[in-house]
């Protein structure tokens, strides 16, 4: 494996309003160094949703727009106290792999409007056969395609930093099942271009194009991506195994015609080995990341196991078993919300690595 390292949220999970500081940061990345890591991903974004303290970007925002999502309490989000500029550098001096992560098509909707007042949010139907507005953001939609466009454009306009090596994004945009107005005027177009016109109405048809409008969908913002900053790997957060199945996940095959470097999927729910092995397996070929949750802090309407030492220890001894030539590296999620005890379990775990060669 090439990485081993903490993902840490700005202002995700964290115990103060304003988020972590450059000190707290700065003594992080030499306890990574003295104990083997070489990897560092910033979260910087944090919803409502999962966290009552927190919600918005993490930096200093500049466009007019996308300043509707900044969290203006958040203290690395004012122009005149921002420090992850500096942290990203002295990472970078360490040797380290800098990444930067954010969720994009998922947002608070009453806050996302005000600064993209036509932004649509998925609209699922639900059992009382009304619709219904939730996080997820419809990719069809062009505020909804503007606002994150526009979020990578600013974020990358921001930390234009050659050490900054990777971006990982959550979500696509393209939430199965929904049937707003402007996904619904795509399909019909689509229709009628093939000569399909009177199928409208078909459902199975509907999930055909549905399926590969999502998988289009991704393509599309990677080139966007790349027009920002074409250096970048482009990192895609998905979850468990990599199938084409379910709103948010991608087959191997999938990823590489969309142009997509490295698949880091959210595995959370994995609690055994032979869960683990599934996931694996289903890489292919395909370079891969774990997310790997260390947290035994509970999350905010998102009901995912606690995590404690003997579990971080059986999950470096199944991913040492299980080792392959595609398993990039290790992301340890979110370092703000580990405890103590749990830190030194993956600590032992990264040194043990090191100490077979697992890690180089």
């Amino acid at each position: 494996m090439k990485y081993a390292g903490w993902q840490v949220g700005i202002t995700y999970q964290t115990k103060k309003r304003e988020g972590l500081d450059k000190k707290y940061l700065r003594n992080l990345l030499r306890e990574m160094k003295d104990n083997g890591m070489n990897f560092v991903s910033f979260m910087v974004v944090t919803h409502g949703l999962n966290d009552v303290l927190h919600d918005g970007y993490t930096w200093p925002v500049r466009n007019k727009r996308l300043r509707c999502y900044m969290d203006k309490k958040c203290t690395n989000a004012g122009p005149k106290t921002e420090f992850l500029t500096e942290i990203i550098e002295e990472a970078a001096g360490y040797g380290f792999h800098v990444n930067l992560t954010d969720n994009q098509f998922w947002w608070n909707p009453k806050k996302a409007k005000k600064g993209y007042p036509l932004i649509q949010a998925a609209e699922i139907q639900g059992k009382d056969n009304k619709a219904h507005q939730r996080y997820p953001h419809c990719a069809d939609n062009s505020d909804t395609w503007r606002m994150a466009c526009d979020a990578v454009e600013d974020l990358f306009g921001f930390y234009a930093s050659q050490a900054v090596k990777s971006y990982a994004f959550e979500m696509i945009g393209r939430f199965q099942g929904c049937t707003c107005p402007d996904t619904m005027k795509m399909f019909k177009q689509s229709l009628k271009t093939a000569g399909l016109e009177s199928k409208s109405e078909n459902k199975d048809l509907f999930s055909l194009w549905e399926d590969m409008r999502r998988k289009e969908a991704l393509e599309e913002f990677v080139i966007a991506i790349k027009k920002v900053n074409p250096s970048l790997e482009i990192w895609h957060h998905g979850y468990m195994e990599l199938t084409d199945r379910g709103s948010y996940r991608f087959s191997p095959a999938s990823y590489e015609k969309a142009g997509v470097d490295v698949a880091l999927p959210c595995i959370h729910q994995v609690t055994d080995e032979d869960s683990l092995k599934k996931v694996l397996d289903s890489s292919k070929d395909f370079p891969l990341v774990l997310h790997v949750d260390t947290r035994d802090v509970s999350t905010l309407n998102y009901n995912i196991p606690l995590k404690n030492q003997e579990y971080i220890l059986s999950m470096g001894r199944w991913i040492e078993k299980n080792n392959r030539k595609n398993l990039t590296g290790i992301a340890f999620f979110n370092e703000p919300a580990t405890s103590a005890v749990n830190k030194k379990a993956v600590y032992k775990v990264v040194k043990n690595w090191r100490k077979k060669g697992l890690l180089k």
